[in-house]
């Protein structure tokens, strides 16, 4: 408690006066408070009230005995650190009821501004102004349903849920939905979505005549979400709100959220009176300024020139001019081109990127898109280049569930899964076409399950069941140690499963823990106490895992969102879950089947025909919460389409945009190596020929897989005095092809259908004819003769992320002795 007061005292700083109303709302009469609680909320009004503190004060005051923090429970339960920049200056104005806009990098955390408006809500008197009537006074309008639940949840630990009583309101797009909605008349605050807000309003309008509050939660995805719905609930909050029997009512707009957008502008200027806009990013703040962006490309070393070039300095009208360096050199080396000024009044952001900027591509063209600045064509093809190395990295990623499920990612620029077919990875693991049975088991989401292929011939899976159920009934014993990636047995009931635990506490008693186990014939995991854990014999070991993930297609949530709604998935559980279906197979990616119809399908009694009973992709619709998903097929067979032709690359669009929901992707035909030579070009262009060796070194540098659609392979190196050896670590390639050359060195090879080059500029010069190369233990050596004795001090002229020394041969080499000198194996200073 001690520290929420101390955090009290901290936000008085920034200004009392603002925060008088803002803190006498919080007290309230529920709790009898502990004498050091007094002391403290004493302390607290002398510092709002200067006058002496008269504790004896009427019924409508709140005396001191009596007083504690309501909604400082909710920033106590939510370990709030402490007010921030932001909320220092958001706070005061939504307390007093101002139109307040906040933009700052806690934007989508709900308590930056839900406790001052909790109090303003407390202390208003439109209850008494507006008793003549019923429904809420305000709305919190959030962008999804998840959101939603977790601003009710906040509002539900406040003590004010017993005044305000909020609801929150979530509506499908069933026919009777909405007309089934009943609010309750005491409810004074409604947790819906712009969506659910304007089926609403299309039926009960008359409901939402009170509604003097309207609070937009993430503000900036609202509008890029639900731009169309916006406008009808703003249209209808200022006709509620303009009457003229509101005039003594209060008017109140709150929108908070992490990024400034255009829509904005029209919320301030056409919906707000005399706002209080926050913005505490300063790439945000540039945007709400109206800031002139232009980008310039050019080459470490020609930055200053460039930059001499983009300045006036004889402008007609003086304006300041900042500029922002990386390195204390950099400033006193601008600081010699500082009478520049600039000649237009609207402020301009100069933006100078080079080479060494390279990882930063892709945050930038994303932020400067939202500026509507003009790119250089140079840039983004570069960018092709480095989304492709991104995408390449990410090989050993699980391919993203968004994209298996609906056919795109939200964002891909920033999703941390696969985007790109993988030719292992993905090779199908079940059927790839034909009609099965699935038996579904575990029901992840609304339209994927884990469950098993049921064969009508022979069920390996039953016959290992029966088995696990014999050799139980006569022996059971408790697993001896539990170790992550171990196999066991664990019981259900009757039912004995195999699991593979994935994770192990670490607790030394962990006989008394729980471990996380998946359970490999049907695909949940969960968690499981440790001593239920059986042994489980070497031969049931031997049958692979018989779950598979089942995706049913042409599905996707309502309302812009890619979660789907927990109540639709618990109704198709209900419906479908240890239910045998026949299912047609469209496509198969590992061991996901993709299926288009999934039926259920029943006998009639004494009859040997069978009926639909229900078709799953219908009962998903039929919920109200999902929506026909008519590409989602198309998606994925492009994608997999992509991946066999080979030599396309995604558009630029789709890198600082995000994925355009419902529209195909594009490509772009323009090979990496083109990007490349694309940017070289340009590079040359700008300062000489002599920086075009350099360019190329640090692009390689920071991403070598662009120059070829080959995989470099990883190689070690060590060195005596006459010679080099280089260890490739590939494990038995084929079609193996090494060229040896006076300053160069060629090796190419094929690993499970994987092509891998290495093309090695070498830094010192070999004796081409004596070179070779060998298998050993079944690995590529390759032995290089230098041309001159003596160490190198790197192996190669470009410093490659692919190359690096051997340091296990320190232990295996011992030092020799020659001409009363000692020399390492290698030198100690080497570098890749």
């Amino acid at each position: 408690m001690e520290s929420v007061w101390e955090f009290l005292f901290q936000v008085m700083k920034h200004g009392t006066n603002t925060f008088t109303r803002f803190i006498y709302i919080f007290v309230i009469n529920v709790n009898q408070p502990t004498i050091e609680e007094e002391l403290v909320c004493a302390r607290l009004l002398q510092l709002l009230n200067p006058d002496p503190l008269n504790t004896d004060v009427g019924s409508s005051e709140v005396t001191i005995g009596n007083v504690h923090c309501v909604s400082f429970q909710i920033l106590m339960r939510n370990k709030y650190a402490g007010p921030s920049v932001a909320e220092s200056y958001c706070w005061p104005a939504v307390a007093r009821g101002c139109d307040t806009v906040l933009i700052s990098h806690s934007g989508d955390q709900p308590l930056t501004y839900i406790p001052p408006f909790l109090a303003h809500m407390q202390l208003s008197s439109v209850f008494s102004a507006l008793s003549a009537r019923t429904g809420p006074i305000a709305v919190i309008l959030c962008p999804g349903w998840e959101k939603a639940q977790t601003v009710i949840d906040l509002l539900e630990e406040s003590q004010t849920f017993q005044v305000l009583h909020p609801m929150v309101i979530l509506l499908g797009l069933g026919k009777d939905e909405a007309k089934t909605v009943k609010i309750q008349n005491n409810c004074q605050v409604v947790v819906t979505t712009p969506f659910s807000l304007v089926r609403l309003l299309r039926l009960h309008c008359f409901l939402f005549l009170r509604l003097c509050h309207l609070a937009l939660d993430e503000v900036d995805l609202l509008f890029s979400r639900a731009p169309d719905e916006m406008t009808i609930i703003l249209q209808h909050f200022q006709r509620v709100t303009a009457s003229e029997e509101r005039v003594s009512c209060p008017r109140q707009i709150i929108a908070v959220g992490k990024r400034w957008s255009r829509p904005l502008e029209g919320l301030i200027l056409n919906h707000m009176s005399n706002p209080t806009v926050v913005v505490t990013v300063m790439e945000e703040a540039a945007l709400y300024g109206n800031v002139h962006q232009i980008i310039l490309l050019c080459l470490d070393c020609t930055k200053i020139s460039v930059l001499l070039g983009a300045l006036d300095f004889t402008p007609d009208v003086a304006q300041k001019t900042l500029v922002i360096t990386n390195s204390a050199e950099e400033a006193e080396n601008v600081f010699k081109e500082r009478a520049a000024e600039s000649t237009s009044h609207p402020a301009k952001s100069v933006l100078l990127l080079s080479e060494r900027n390279a990882r930063h591509v892709i945050g930038v063209l994303r932020y400067l898109k939202r500026t509507e600045a003009s790119l250089p064509p140079e840039l983004l093809h570069f960018a092709q280049g480095v989304l492709r190395a991104k995408e390449e990295q990410k090989s050993d990623k699980p391919l993203c569930r968004y994209l298996k499920s609906f056919g795109f990612c939200r964002d891909s620029s920033v999703c941390s899964y696969r985007h790109s077919i993988s030719p292992i990875t993905d090779q199908p693991l079940q059927p790839d076409s034909g009609t099965i049975v699935v038996l579904p088991l575990f029901i992840k989401t609304a339209s994927v399950y884990y469950g098993r292929i049921v064969s009508k011939k022979e069920d390996r899976y039953e016959s290992l069941a029966a088995a696990m159920t014999t050799y139980y009934a006569a022996e059971k014993l408790g697993a001896k140690e539990v170790l992550e990636g171990g196999l066991y047995g664990v019981q259900e009931d009757e039912v004995y499963h195999r699991v593979r635990v994935t994770l192990v506490p670490d607790k030394r008693e962990w006989m008394f823990c729980s471990v996380r186990a998946l359970f490999l014939d049907e695909g949940r995991e969960q968690e499981v106490k440790s001593h239920q854990l059986l042994q489980l014999p070497a031969q049931f070991h031997t049958l692979p895992p018989q779950a598979l993930e089942i995706i049913v297609c042409r599905a996707m949530p309502i309302d812009a969102e890619v979660k789907w709604n927990p109540k639709v998935t618990r109704a198709i559980s209900q419906k479908i879950k240890g239910l045998q279906h026949q299912a047609k197979v469209v496509l198969c990616l590992g061991n996901t089947v993709f299926v288009d119809p999934m039926v259920r399908m029943t006998r009639l009694p004494g009859l040997k025909t069978f009926i639909n009973e229900y078709n799953v992709h219908a009962e998903i619709l039929s919920t109200g919460m999902g929506t026909s998903n008519p590409q989602h097929l198309d998606l994925l067979n492009e994608l997999c389409q992509w991946y066999i032709t080979g030599a396309k690359l995604p558009a630029i669009q789709d890198l600082y945009n995000g994925r355009v929901r419902g529209k195909p992707i594009t490509f772009s035909e323009t090979p990496v190596t083109q990007v490349i030579d694309c940017f070289l070009c340009y590079c040359t262009a700008s300062g000489n020929q002599s920086t075009k060796s350099r360019t190329k070194k640090l692009l390689n540098s920071f991403y070598p897989q662009l120059v070829f659609f080959s995989f470099h392979p990883q190689i070690k190196w060590f060195q005596r005095d006459d010679t080099v050896t280089l260890n490739i670590k590939l494990r038995e390639p084929v079609d193996q092809r090494c060229e040896f050359f006076p300053d160069r060195v060629v090796y190419s090879a094929c690993v499970n259908d994987r092509p891998y080059r290495a093309d090695l500029e070498l830094h010192s010069n070999i004796t081409a004819e004596r070179c070779s190369w060998e298998m050993k233990c079944n690995e590529p050596v390759i032995r290089l003769v230098k041309q001159e004795r003596g160490d190198w001090k790197m192996l190669l002229k470009q410093k490659s992320a692919f190359v690096s020394l051997d340091f296990d041969r320190f232990e295996e080499d011992e030092k020799k002795t020659s001409n009363g000198k000692i020399l390492e194996p290698f030198a100690l200073n080497s570098r890749s």
